[in-house]
């Protein structure tokens, strides 16, 4: 198969590191732009280089198959918030209390083993659900992502144009199938709040934080690169951080932002409760933003409520929900790595 790129250096992955200006490959020190053979490398790309898009082609005769985007380098859809979390638990009835009492979230319905409660604006919502039987808890199994203008007969016919395995949920949502076998779902953005979603009507509770975003979910995956990809080209995500080798955090939606922070499977979990397939990809931990976060006034908090927190950076800290299952409180921008430089934060 005739190759994109055809010197040396670049026989690997080829990266663009957005923040810096530079190419850069896996084994290769980095590569400046203005060098005549960069140059001459970028002539032969099938697509302009960008802050955002026009990431990279693997050699298919490297990997024996084909890394190639979606689409280049637009979006299929734009995405607007993730939408809702769905969350197997041992104990429904203490984790959704967990969350209406430690972080602000409002009961969005309830009918006795599920239920949705509801944070933000837009509203986001987190599915908790009463695991039965041999069903592993807690377990985050899928999540739902809101796009502009949804139709669901439109979302089918582009999946069906671009060749993205998916089916037809009953609730009018559509079921798609990323490249590592995750199922999320793309869904209108008041897709838990439509009526018959659910009975009663919202409950405030009290907090001891006000929830604002999902910060980001941790996502666990064989191979960040084609996720990172995906995730881009279809739902117009944007690269907010790339450390151009193994993590990377795509952002979308109104400030606060809501991310993937996609990162490779197999370090140690410690202590924390997960549970995943082999091979496939899976939900680590998910952080929710609060607002007028404060390191050393948010720890208080927590321990005053009987709550130690591990450290986890200057703006985050981990804790273990009401059903055990990690999850990070943080402040609304700066915590992934590389948000320092992050020029949609930080335009100077």
């Amino acid at each position: 198969m005739t190759s994109y790129i055809k010197h040396d250096i670049f026989s690997h992955r080829i990266l663009h590191d957005a923040s810096c200006g530079r190419l850069r490959s896996r084994r290769a020190q980095p590569v400046r732009l203005a060098t005549p053979t960069t140059r001459a490398v970028l002539a032969q790309l099938p697509w302009p280089l960008s802050r955002t898009a026009g990431w990279r082609r693997q050699e298919a005769h490297v990997t024996g198959r084909n890394t190639a985007r979606l689409i280049q380098p637009q979006s299929v859809f734009m995405a607007t918030a993730i939408n809702h979390l769905s969350y197997w638990v041992a104990d429904y009835g203490k984790t959704r209390d967990y969350y209406l009492e430690m972080l602000g979230m409002s009961l969005l319905f309830d009918d006795g083993a599920s239920c949705a409660v509801g944070f933000g604006t837009p509203v986001r919502a987190l599915h908790i659900k009463q695991a039965q039987g041999e069903q592993p808890a807690p377990m985050v199994d899928t999540f739902g992502v809101s796009i502009a203008d949804f139709d669901a007969d439109e979302v089918a016919a582009k999946l069906d144009f671009h060749q993205v395995p998916h089916e037809r949920a009953d609730d009018g949502s559509v079921i798609v199938h990323d490249p590592v076998g995750y199922t999320f779902t793309i869904c209108p953005e008041d897709h838990l709040l439509r009526p018959g979603a659910g009975s009663g009507d919202a409950t405030a509770g009290e907090g001891v934080f006000t929830a604002t975003a999902f910060n980001h979910i941790a996502y666990r995956v064989p191979d960040h690169l084609v996720c990172r990809d995906f995730y881009v080209d279809l739902l117009g995500m944007r690269v907010a951080f790339d450390d151009g080798i193994k993590r990377c955090s795509v952002a979308f939606g109104d400030e606060p932002e809501d991310a993937l922070y996609i990162t490779p499977r197999g370090r140690s979990r410690g202590d924390w409760k997960v549970f995943a397939k082999p091979g496939e990809g899976f939900i680590d931990h998910v952080a929710y933003s609060v607002a007028d976060f404060d390191l050393e006034g948010s720890a208080n908090a927590l321990r005053e409520h009987g709550v130690e927190p591990q450290y986890d950076g200057e703006y985050a800290w981990s804790v273990p929900d009401g059903d055990g299952y990690k999850i990070q409180i943080c402040a609304e921008v700066g915590v992934y790595p590389g948000a320092a430089v992050d020029t949609f934060h930080n335009p100077d």
